[in-house]
């Protein structure tokens, strides 16, 4: 196992969207629908205190209601079977608060081994990769994240949403992008990721 497929949680891996919705509503009473989403900073629509959508809907005491997008799980399961390793990754301020938890609901639903990293709000997941033997490639939803990726020359694959579709305008991520909605595509992405790489090679 030489290759090491790095993660993202929020929004790639598992639906934040009912908790989010139910952050909103409670929180700010109103709501912001995926349509009305066209940017990645959407939640500042919210006002001063946008952030406490986040703080709301990712805390630890809510991991149990988190439930993953359709096919996620055994995606990832035929993923490990093509012989690829797999690094859990997010982005949140709790850390800390949040590794512990994290981890075991990942464990309750993989029996296999994998590594979870929780970043600050301020870390890269890039520049990570790019110190971690072995780091192949990133399934992310987040615009920056994903061009960084893309211009490292790493196979990325793009868990779709109205705020990231902009990316696929430009020509040339939109050529080195392996966008999704569906986690049953991932297998096979993933294998078309690994035969053009073998063909840039001869």
């Amino acid at each position: 196992m030489d290759k090491i497929l790095f993660v993202d949680l929020d929004s790639t891996l598992w639906d934040t969207e009912p908790l989010y919705y139910e952050g909103m509503m409670r929180l700010f009473g109103r709501y912001i629908a995926p349509d009305e989403r066209v940017d990645f900073n959407w939640p500042r629509a919210l006002g001063d205190n946008w952030w406490d959508l986040f703080d709301y809907a990712l805390h630890p005491n809510k991991i149990y209601k988190r439930e993953f997008y359709p096919y996620a799980v055994d995606a990832l399961y035929k993923i490990v079977y093509m012989r690829f390793g797999i690094h859990f990754c997010s982005h949140n301020p709790n850390r800390i608060l949040l590794e512990g938890p994290v981890r075991l609901w990942l464990e309750d639903a993989f029996n296999f081994d994998f590594d979870l990293t929780i970043f600050g709000a301020r870390n890269d997941k890039i520049d990570y990769m790019d110190t971690h033997v072995g780091g192949w490639g990133i399934v992310e939803d987040k615009p920056s994240t994903i061009r960084k990726a893309v211009r490292k020359g790493y196979p990325t694959f793009m868990r779709v949403h109205n705020y990231n579709l902009p990316l696929l305008e430009d020509s040339y991520l939109a050529d080195n992008i392996y966008a999704f909605e569906d986690w049953k595509l991932m297998p096979g992405l993933v294998k078309e990721a690994l035969d053009n790489a073998t063909q840039s090679v001869r």
